[in-house]
């Protein structure tokens, strides 16, 4: 009898969903179960936006700043009242500034309580500080909030009728977890066309989504699940032929969410160049245009000038970046996604029996790949995994797919099947619960067992800065 696809997505849809049934430590390190809470890294910056748009229908968040310090839910629960850094952006003239300038980042800024009890940042410079009129921007672009939003409209509501608003954050990263399931969907039609039966499509899908940080980042309010189901969505639509308006779609909320992610076009748009597909690539090309001239819009709204950015461009040293983003025992490719290895070898036997998919799915990867080497914050800042790769890492294992139903020798067979548990393993350990892992790679937390400090090993990499 085989397998149904919705009995499939069932059972995948539960498994990917399941790290949701942890909320968060207490003080004391226990875990605890419940509705699913923001942890740390960005994710609070992200709530604070989605927050000042539902409450005040603004990009500026600064009241949502005060707020939350105030003790309010809007950076969510775990942060209320607690002394947060703004991740906040904005141009004095022609110079870029922001809440960093005037109070330190990282471990700089300084807090203190004042007569009325309220506590506020100390300024570097005693009686320098932001005009009390200047609006805090966020440094993170807005797509990734902007594409959830209608559902949380329809959730804040309900979830106030029911006298529980706090749970908005966990709306918004149940919404994380739809899009991962989504873009699973997705991979599994792209992968239907390299397989010869519907169990090898259904394996590949189970471990690209179970064996990689995917699996962890669909607990997460940070952009990747978002960006992993434009990615998937795009790609697939438009190697199946289907739909090239919603791959459009798809491209332009990607580019939405990180600028940068206009180089994943580029081979999709290629190919409809090399078909002569000139209605397709109209189709292609509005969204995308659309979206681009939405972000030069938002930089001139909100900075003065189409091409100030929320975030400065800071190069870094590429061959650092590139054996890192491989290498690096807490975010490179092959130590968190050891099947990974089996796909880079896949690489030439998948093109030569699928020469122009290929030839898209890598350039789609490797042009991805490639500017993040040369970004100075390869490691993504403090976070889990290969979180800058994320979106690309489901079109790099796509060769899975050919190892899977191509190798006869039982030394393939065993490399294949003993990385692709150990993937699934690793990720599905930092996935339960959620927060255990950032920084960290389960595989070297074992390992330092046995070779105290092999842990601590890591690529140099610079403090992160706006």
């Amino acid at each position: 009898m085989k397998l149904p696809p919705w009995l499939f997505f069932l059972l995948l849809g539960s498994v990917l969903l399941l790290p949701n049934i942890w909320s968060r430590c207490d003080r004391y390190g226990n875990v605890m179960f419940g509705a699913p809470r923001l942890t740390g890294g960005d994710e609070p910056y992200y709530m604070l936006l989605i927050s000042s748009l539902l409450e005040d229908g603004s990009l500026n968040m600064r009241k949502s700043y005060d707020e939350a310090l105030a003790g309010g839910n809007q950076a969510g629960k775990n942060f209320a009242g607690r002394p947060i850094g703004h991740h906040s952006c904005w141009f004095e003239g022609s110079k870029r500034s922001g809440w960093w300038a005037y109070y330190g980042q990282g471990e700089k800024p300084r807090w203190g309580i004042t007569q009325d009890h309220r506590i506020m940042p100390i300024p570097l410079v005693p009686g320098v500080e932001p005009a009390p009129s200047q609006p805090d921007y966020s440094i993170h672009p807005s797509g990734s909030v902007l594409a959830i939003l209608p559902i949380l409209f329809v959730a804040k509501p309900v979830l106030a009728w029911l006298n529980r608003p706090d749970l908005i954050e966990s709306v918004a990263i149940l919404c994380s977890s739809g899009e991962i399931i989504w873009a699973s969907f997705f991979f599994w039609q792209l992968i239907r066309r390299y397989v010869k039966t519907p169990e090898s499509a259904y394996i590949v899908t189970a471990i690209v989504f179970l064996g990689t940080p995917a699996w962890v980042y669909g607990r997460s309010l940070f952009s990747e699940p978002l960006l992993i189901l434009c990615v998937m969505g795009a790609y697939s639509l438009v190697l199946r032929h289907k739909h090239l308006l919603l791959a459009g779609l798809f491209l332009g909320i990607g580019i939405l969410t990180k600028p940068p992610f206009l180089l994943l076009a580029l081979p999709l748009l290629a190919l409809q160049l090399k078909n002569r597909n000139f209605p397709g690539l109209v189709k292609l090309s509005v969204p995308i245009g659309a979206s681009c001239l939405t972000v030069l819009w938002l930089n001139q709204f909100m900075f003065g000038h189409p091409f100030h950015t929320a975030q400065a461009w800071i190069s870094g040293n590429i061959f650092n970046g590139f054996a890192a983003l491989l290498l690096s025992p807490n975010h490179g490719i092959l130590p968190v996604i050891p099947v990974a290895l089996v796909a880079f070898a896949a690489w030439p036997a998948f093109w030569r029996n699928h020469q122009e998919d290929s030839t898209v799915i890598f350039s789609g990867f490797s042009v991805y790949f490639l500017l993040m080497t040369l970004w100075f914050g390869w490691n993504g800042g403090y976070c889990y995994g290969t979180r800058l790769l994320l979106p690309v890492i489901p079109l790099l294992l796509v060769p899975l797919a050919h190892v899977l139903e191509n190798s006869t020798a039982i030394w393939q067979k065993t490399i294949f099947w003993t990385l692709a548990v150990l993937s699934v393993v690793i990720n599905g350990y930092a996935a339960f619960p959620y927060w255990c892992c950032w920084n960290q790679n389960p595989l070297f937390m074992a390992l330092s067992l046995i070779f105290p400090g092999v842990d601590k090993l890591e690529f140099p990499t610079q403090s992160y800065c706006f």
